[in-house]
């Protein structure tokens, strides 16, 4: 099934890139993920920040002739973090990962231009195929002592697992074409995930009292921002740049 998933979509793909279209453009995007682990039982004073790691993404547009919508799709690569922090006065957290995460999908958006055909701005949804592959070691990653103040004191625990998910996400593209077919390219957008791929465990005792142990969920749920460059496949640049301005007339 999943194998069966992956090749149409690569059959899309490959169908995209042998058609002759206006503005075909290939991206390539370095950024970040901000995340929040899912809490399941919080630790003793934990706070709701949030933490970021890096992303990266490939990603191909492809703009339907005749219309504003366009076509397309995006590769990403990030690794799986599970993380909490503490609001005491050392301010501290813990974090671990043991998973390589890649996602393979299609985008739908509609173009926002300027008269010029130069910018353009794009609402889009997204869906997402996601595998996570374990590459750490599960288990104890740490005995927590005194790194979160000396009234904390347990192992901390990490499980991963190999996962397939189907994953939505709501964003919004940014493009601007500076110089020839070279095109500036920002994108962000905000994906709901659903199964969790690592799980981290706290148990632990405050001033020498067991606590309950604390849990937390990493299920790729998040907002993920990259900027990067593009350029345009192939086509007549002037016809389709006259194109593109009455497009957005």
């Amino acid at each position: 099934m999943e194998i069966n998933v992956i090749q149409k979509l690569s059959i899309l793909i490959a169908i995209l890139l042998t058609n002759r279209a206006d503005c075909q453009v290939l991206s390539i995007d370095i950024g970040q993920m901000f995340y929040k682990s899912k809490t399941i039982t919080p630790v003793l004073f934990q706070t709701n920040d949030r933490d970021n790691q890096e992303y990266y993404s490939l990603m191909f547009s492809y703009p339907l002739p005749k219309s504003k919508f366009e076509v397309g799709g995006l590769f990403g690569y990030y690794r799986g973090w599970s993380y909490f922090t503490l609001d005491t006065d050392y301010w501290l957290g813990n974090g671990s990962s043991a998973t390589d995460i890649t996602r393979f999908g299609v985008f739908c958006g509609r173009k926002i231009g300027n008269k010029s055909g130069k910018v353009s701005v794009s609402p889009q949804i997204s869906l997402f195929l996601e595998r996570s592959i374990v590459t750490g070691s599960a288990g104890v990653r740490a005995y927590i002592d005194n790194s979160l103040g000396p009234n904390f004191e347990g192992p901390i625990i990490l499980e991963a697992f190999n996962n397939t998910q189907i994953i939505p996400a709501l964003g919004l593209d940014i493009d601007w074409n500076f110089f020839w077919r070279l095109h500036l390219h920002a994108n962000a957008y905000y994906a709901w995930g659903h199964k969790p791929f690592q799980k981290y465990y706290f148990e632990y005792t405050y001033d020498g009292v067991q606590q309950p142990t604390a849990e937390w969920h990493s299920d790729g749920t998040g907002l993920f921002t990259t900027i990067g460059l593009g350029f345009q496949l192939w086509g007549f640049r002037k016809k389709n740049q006259n194109q593109d301005e009455n497009r957005m007339k």
